[in-house]
């Protein structure tokens, strides 16, 4: 019997189907991809099949490039501009939302890639500083379909 494993080669997350075939199949459309539609049976004529699939994860390790300073005045409305390298692509702004400690900023979506997030942060209003001139806070960027996969700088 000769087995055959096939699968089509992927390099982000996701599900991804594969294929075992028993026996021989001359058809070049034996390929993964039936498994998806459940059309192997007349994809590999002659030959049996299996599909399985795996869900692959990112477990890469976000990098964060701040390309701006990291201070702003009091009434908000300073942009900090970063790159988060190994982040989860991104359609849209709406995709991710980011908080300046416990106050919700803004932000504005300038790319995003396999390779590279790229956002333009914009601080909010602090009017709990009292006395004190300034306050340090934790940036936390998180990415809305994937929560797991936030940052915190």
């Amino acid at each position: 019997a000769q087995v055959v494993l096939t699968s089509p080669p992927h390099t982000s997350a996701g599900v991804m189907h594969g294929l075992v075939v028993f026996g021989a199949s001359s058809s070049s459309s034996c390929v993964a991809a039936c498994c998806e539609t459940a059309a192997c049976a007349a994809a590999c004529p002659g030959a049996q099949t299996v599909c399985f699939s795996l869900l692959l994860y990112d477990d890469r390790v976000p990098i964060v490039t701040v390309k701006s300073a990291l201070s702003g005045p009091e009434i908000g409305g300073a942009f900090i501009l970063v790159s988060i390298a190994n982040f989860p692509q991104l359609s849209s702004g709406d995709d991710v939302e980011v908080l300046f400690g416990d106050e919700v900023g803004s932000l504005s979506l300038q790319s995003s890639s396999g390779e590279a997030t790229v956002l333009t942060l914009v601080t909010p209003e602090y009017t709990t500083l009292g006395k004190a001139s300034s306050a340090l806070v934790n940036v936390t960027v998180t990415p809305k379909n994937q929560p797991d996969r936030a940052i915190v700088f």
